[in-house]
């Protein structure tokens, strides 16, 4: 994915996350509202994720069987490729509901947290997906480098350094050991 934009790979993320490896049927309004994002960028990462291998676009007869005169339509799915190469960090992560809280834009924490996830942006919402997803038990993240892991998110160690000052500005995350190796609690 080293072409993908931050919003494809959240797209992909979240589709991964909240509808698995079932066959997307239906308007692209519907698909960008369950994934919770706009239909533009969901057209822009379709393309890119069918172009690479990342789902497959499969005709649907559905809505030309229903009018004569509609316009084509087509069902997506996660490639098996895809599932094997991200599905088993998914379904690996203890942290599951947190993980569709944070790709989907809601809360599930407690008034303690003044942040509100809706707000933040989509290179603050990858990366504390990504840094869920690498969590262990306690929700500690240690010993990760900031240059590899904003290259794995396809953003510069600037806009990974200021989503993370967002996240900690919006009480999501907080900075453990500063320095050496950094450290997340998310």
């Amino acid at each position: 994915m080293t072409g993908a934009t931050p919003e494809t790979r959240l797209i992909l993320i979240t589709w991964l996350v909240r509808l698995g490896a079932n066959f997307q049927s239906g308007s692209r309004d519907t698909l960008a509202k369950a994934l919770g994002v706009s239909k533009r960028n969901l057209g822009i990462a379709l393309e890119y994720l069918v172009r690479e291998g990342y789902l497959w676009k499969i005709k649907s007869h559905l809505g030309q069987l229903e009018r004569s005169n509609s316009k084509i339509r087509f069902d997506y799915a996660v490639t098996n490729e895809c599932l094997k190469m991200w599905g088993e960090c998914f379904l690996s992560s203890d942290w599951q509901a947190e993980l569709i809280s944070v790709l989907c834009g809601k809360s599930l924490w407690d008034s303690r947290v003044k942040g509100n996830v809706s707000r933040l942006t989509i290179n603050a919402r990858l990366v504390w997906a990504i840094l869920l997803m690498q969590s262990d038990k306690s929700r500690y993240v240690i010993g990760l480098d900031d240059s590899s892991l904003s290259r794995t998110m396809g953003i510069t160690e600037l806009a990974f350094r200021k989503a993370i000052n967002m996240l900690v500005f919006e009480g999501m995350i907080t900075i453990v050991a500063n320095g050496i190796q950094q450290g997340f609690v998310s």
